[in-house]
């Protein structure tokens, strides 16, 4: 075991190696943890986690040692080395002879290779399977072997033989060893090729955009360090997939990679390893095991242990053909359960008539599951596989055309899973398979279209109330609401594209406010797509949806375009009596392209917009008006004016309860107040905004006001108070002018503590934007 692992064994003319300071470390390092994390995880300081890998401390209190061992998930074997190597010998001879565990030492790979990546995936951050690992002991070290043997492992099967979870089995075992930081990049609900990259960044610890050189940033990530990436079911993506992993290959040699899929990569020196079904007694352990979670107490199943063995067999050994087989015991008995094998098994047994041999004995698994259903189980299950991502109980029971009763009735037959949403409220999903499955049914049956009309109408009715409840009190939950079932909304969206095109882009003009939160650029494609298909749309509708069109333009950095959008609809909406999309298209003018040093030149098309917006009696239209007034008037140096439109624009944002535009302009009357010297009302103002801001759930906002309080506090001469704030800055993860803003707040405070060669350092990083034309930088209201 010694061997295969890649230990040594210690002899007594290596004392050093029997120092738990060196197995600690190595432990650590191949957890890819830094000693602050681990000081963090084991609840110990890191002062003492320095202490220990030095020996200078070289026999820690057992708790302390449970302690590390559980912080660094270690498996039985590996705590008790930690434990044996920091037990105190009574006599020198005791050094050879402690317990009933020899003594070995630390991989030495581990000990001298510093550049691990503190980005590292643990064995807790793996998938972490809720059930026992049955039957696959001989292909895990038979997979562990390939990986040492070739750069690109592929684990090919039919759906349903177990790849993913024998994946993950291989990754915690190869993490174990030491071997270095173990990454898992789950693909299985990746349609877009276009996102595969982004993917891939963020299982490795990555945040935003991978940038036009994916590659580069994938090993700027990695680094230099030996790691495993799994990449967990390729096939969706399998030609995009092996596009990058070849570029990657030939990037980063000491990087294997560990593919699943029900097909091969097709990369030179792939290594190729099918995956068989499990042996008949696994199978019978297996299905022994589910049915006692489903009936613990049923002697029965145990007794007919014949009539398993001859299920297993007819499901070619398949794990989620058994699983699923099993979750049916307590409704029947296991030879009935057989019997009902017999028709659907003996038409699927065809091989190659109607379905690819990969597709076919999961096909068999689910159809023998889909035959027990009765008939309005069957309708609904097909009907559910309109949803993309999952689905509230109520819109199953609205595009399924069922009964709440049917949808439990789905979940008791573990045809649906039951699970909870953001809010901890009931959500029920299919798996893939399943749905994969449910949707061909649905298409046999000629209720697809239907089915996705209903599921169309259902969340374009969600979107025209989120563009409400986007500007009111609740608007924190709604944002989670709408990214929770972002991939309904897609769904809806692309299947309106074809069948309902001018429907379709009223739903996108209603998430107009949803996308410029999360992901204008995703907005922006599709407004453009559906005005394309949607030529005879009303006209105010098409000025609405190049408006919102113009504002995603402004917002990923094209000012231009954005200036020409917005001119285009400020042409349209004039034809209109619309005259709250008026004052937007005038606000959103004003501002395109522009800092708050040029808005001081808009002050006339921001009174015009002020004038419409009280026309069209929308109060919250009418306190971003007013804002934006208020800052061209505080750029002109008009500071009464400027407070008398701001104030204003408060009370209009409480009446409208729209917390965003709140946060904002409670936040500008902070700033004046700071011009003016009045300390006191500013950080009552920047405190009020920076609760308008947690409630509603942007950090960009947080970051703002935290800046702002960290100001304000340091002219207070309170150092501490303001070190408090810029550091929640940071912590915030805003990115852009507010990132840099508190990066100039750190720097102002170096200064003031005569910590003038810090100061001068951050002074350069926040330099990167000028602070002074991105202050009032107002995107976070739109």
């Amino acid at each position: 075991m010694d061997q295969a692992r890649g230990v040594d064994r210690a002899t007594p003319t290596e004392p050093f190696w029997r120092g738990f300071g060196a197995w600690l470390r190595a432990y650590r390092l191949g957890a890819g943890l830094t000693q602050d994390v681990l000081a963090e995880r084991a609840r110990l300081s890191v002062r003492g986690i320095s202490d220990l890998e030095r020996g200078i401390r070289r026999y820690p209190h057992a708790d302390t040692v449970e302690r590390l061992a559980l912080a660094m998930a270690l498996t039985r074997d590996e705590a008790e080395q930690l434990a044996l190597a920091g037990r105190r010998p009574k006599t020198p001879s005791a050094l050879s002879a402690r317990g009933d565990v020899p003594l070995r030492r630390p991989p030495i790979s581990a000990l001298e290779d510093t550049s691990l990546p503190i980005r590292a995936v643990g064995v807790a951050l793996l998938p972490r399977p809720l059930t026992s690992f049955i039957g696959r002991e001989t292909e895990v070290n038979e997979v562990l072997g390939a990986t040492k043997a070739a750069q690109l492992v592929a684990l090919v099967g039919p759906a349903g033989v177990g790849k993913t979870r024998l994946a993950i089995e291989v990754a915690r075992e190869l993490r174990a060893t030491g071997f270095g930081a173990v990454y898992f990049v789950d693909l299985a609900q990746l349609d877009d090729p276009g996102q595969l990259a982004q993917a891939i960044v963020h299982s490795l610890g990555g945040r935003g955009d991978p940038g036009p050189s994916p590659v580069d940033s994938i090993g700027r990530l990695l680094g230099s360090a030996p790691a495993l990436i799994v990449l967990d079911n390729c096939e969706r993506l399998i030609d995009a997939v092996a596009h990058i992993v070849v570029q990657l290959l030939q990037r980063l040699p000491d990087v294997a990679f560990l593919s699943t899929s029900r097909e091969p990569l097709g990369i030179a020196g792939e290594l190729r390893l099918p995956l068989p079904p499990l042996a008949e007694a696994a199978g019978v352990q297996l299905f022994l095991e589910r049915a006692r979670l489903m009936t613990p107490h049923e002697a029965g199943v145990n007794q007919s242990r014949s009539a398993i063995a001859e299920i297993c067999r007819r499901l070619d050994g398949l794990p989620l053909a058994i699983e699923l087989a099993a979750a049916r015991v307590g409704q029947l008995p296991v030879e009935d359960i057989l019997l009902r094998l017999q028709a659907p098994f003996s038409i699927l047994s065809r091989r190659g008539r109607v379905l690819d041999s990969r597709h076919e004995t999961l096909h068999a698994a689910i159809t023998w599951s889909h035959d027990l259903l009765d008939a309005s189980e069957r309708r609904a299950f097909a009907c559910l596989s309109a949803f993309s991502g999952g689905f509230e109980p109520a819109a199953g029971e609205a595009i399924a055309d069922c009964s709440f009763d049917v949808l439990g009735r789905l979940v008791d037959k573990s045809m649906v899973v039951a699970g909870s949403g953001f809010d901890g409220r009931a959500r029920y999903r299919l798996l893939e398979t399943l749905r994969e499955y449910a949707r061909t049914r649905l298409e046999m049956s000629g209720d697809a279209g239907a089915a996705r009309e209903r599921h169309f109408r259902w969340f374009t009715e969600l979107a025209a109330r989120a563009a409400v409840e986007l500007r009111g009190a609740q608007q924190g939950q709604w944002a989670d609401k709408l990214q929770e079932e972002l991939g309904n909304f897609r769904a809806a969206l692309e299947w309106g594209a074809h069948e309902a095109p001018e429907a379709a882009l009223t739903m996108a003009v209603h998430l107009r406010r949803f996308w410029r939160l999360t992901q204008p650029s995703e907005g922006r494609e599709w407004l453009r797509r559906l005005l394309l298909l949607a030529p005879e749309a009303p006209v105010e509708l098409r000025a609405a949806a190049v408006l919102a069109a113009g504002d995603f333009a402004g917002d990923i950095g094209e000012p231009l375009v954005a200036s020409a959008e917005l001119d285009e609809a400020l042409h349209l909406l004039r034809q209109t009596n619309d005259a709250g999309r008026v004052a937007q298209a005038l606000i959103w003018r004003a501002q395109a392209g522009t800092g708050t040093t040029v808005l001081a030149d808009k002050s006339a098309q921001l009174e015009e917009a002020v004038v419409y917006a009280r026309r069209s009696g929308k109060t919250y239209i009418l306190s971003e008006a007013l804002m934006f007034l208020g800052v061209a008037r505080l750029s002109q140096g008009n500071h009464i004016d400027a407070r008398i439109h701001l104030e204003e624009a408060v009370v209009a944002a409480r009446v409208a309860a729209d917390i965003r535009t709140l946060s904002t302009a409670v936040g500008l009357l902070g700033h004046l107040d700071e011009t003016e010297d009045r300390l006191d009302d500013a950080l009552a103002h920047h405190a009020e905004s920076l609760q308008r801001g947690i409630e509603a759930r942007d950090p960009k906002l947080q970051t703002h006001a935290h800046i702002h309080l960290g100001l304000v506090s340091l002219a207070n001469l309170d150092k501490a108070q303001a070190r408090q704030h810029f550091d929640a800055a940071l912590r915030a993860r805003a990115v852009g002018y507010h990132q840099c803003g508190a990066i100039l707040g750190m720097a102002k405070l170096a200064a003031a503590n005569a910590s003038f060669e810090r100061a001068l350092r951050l002074y350069a990083a926040a330099s990167l934007n000028r602070w002074d034309t991105v202050l009032y930088r107002t995107n976070p209201v739109k």
